[in-house]
């Protein structure tokens, strides 16, 4: 059993005015919009501006079932892997050469043999992205890949 809630007069009103179509629609009520107003003392501009609000946001009370649409932005498993190339890519080298990237709170310091990795990935990849490589390398997009990428 959904417990009872208080709700104010104008409301109230306004849920009952929303539901009105749908209880007529289905016979279980003949309930006419100047009963529902006189029933709960709302003001019927208040009530009727509430009924309006409440339809406008139903549809955002339920969620769709089953998986999302696919994103328009999510890139192709051809692209896909190559990001994935280029991830695994730079684990190796990270792991290779430890210190070649460091970070300290915002500030980031690369060295030079990673800025020439960062590029060679841009080049072994030129139909990716730069923006789609900066995130595979969790760099930001102003990085040098950018420029590798002119």
């Amino acid at each position: 059993m959904i417990p009872e809630t208080q709700l104010c007069a104008n409301l109230l009103a306004a849920l009952l005015l929303v539901a009105r179509p749908h209880l007529q629609k289905l016979e279980l009520a003949e309930v006419t919009a100047k009963a529902v107003l006189d029933v709960t003392g709302a003001s019927k501009s208040r009530a009727y501006e509430l009924a309006a609000a409440l339809r406008d946001h139903l549809d955002e009370l339920v969620a769709p079932v089953g998986r999302p649409p696919a994103d328009a932005d999510e890139p192709d498993d051809g692209q896909s892997a190559a990001l994935l190339e280029i991830t695994r890519a730079c684990l190796e080298y990270l792991l290779a050469h430890p210190g070649a990237a460091q970070r300290t709170g915002a500030q980031a310091r690369y060295s030079d043999g990673f800025r020439d990795f960062v590029v060679s990935q841009c080049v072994a990849h030129p139909d990716l992205d730069a923006a789609a490589v900066a995130e595979a390398l969790r760099l930001p997009a102003s990085t040098e890949i950018g420029r590798a990428h002119v």
